[in-house]
């Protein structure tokens, strides 16, 4: 299993900062045009995405959420 972020919300030093506040180690990507964004449909944020190891879109979840949530998303593999 792999994350990686999508900073389309903030200034790349906005999310530089809040990466390294909550000790998070994975890549992180800027799209401050948000195009990469809408193609994937992510319109609010946060906006969560799960794929399967074969690329294939299984789940997702818009807004904050709780460890349930992502639990549930997880599961879904």
């Amino acid at each position: 299993m792999a994350y990686v972020g999508l900073n389309a919300a903030d200034t790349a030093a906005e999310a530089e900062a809040f990466v390294a506040e909550h000790g998070w180690t994975w890549p992180q990507l800027h799209d401050p045009e948000r195009e990469l964004a809408r193609s994937l449909g992510a319109d609010y944020q946060p906006h969560f995405l799960l794929y399967d190891a074969e690329g294939r879109l299984v789940g997702e979840h818009e807004g904050g959420g709780s460890q349930a949530d992502w639990r549930a998303l997880l599961d879904r593999l």
